[in-house]
Order: structure tokens, then sequence, then C-alpha cells
């Protein structure tokens, strides 16, 4: 008898954002472009987005009054 055992891996997605003073921004939205995964900043402006199979992803951070950011190609392994 032949069994076969598959595992979802997945990791997380961490990070800070702050402003060009070094301040924590509060509340903004981080996502990985092209999928529904995303989080919001808290007070320390810390994110962390759960769940992320390995690949490559664009991460898009946005906040009203500033610039969206996107960085490119963020390599995410197991």
């Amino acid at each position: 008898m032949a069994e076969s055992l598959f595992a979802q891996v997945s990791t997380s997605v961490y990070g800070e954002i702050s402003d060009l003073q070094g301040e924590p921004i509060i509340g903004a939205s981080v996502y990985l472009e092209g999928t529904q995964m995303g989080a919001q900043t808290n007070l320390f402006g810390n994110y962390e987005i759960t769940g992320v199979a390995p690949g490559s992803y664009n991460i898009i951070a946005s906040y009203l009054g500033y610039q969206s950011q996107t960085k490119y190609n963020i390599i995410v392994r197991s």
C-alpha cells in the first residue's frame, strides 16, 4: 500500500514601516501584490503577513498622505 503525504509549507513576511525621519507609520497598509494577503502596521510601525507560500513577491506599502512604495522580487523561503 502506497501513501502520499503533502504538507503546505508557509511562512511569514514581516517588517517595519517608517517615514523619512524614522518615525513609525501607524496603520499603513502592507500587502503582497497579486494576492489577498496583507496587514496593517501597529503602534510601532511593525507588520506581519502570515501564511505566505515560498516564492517571489512584490510588497506594497501605502498610507494616506504618503506615496506608495513597492519593493520588487522579495524572495520568501520556508
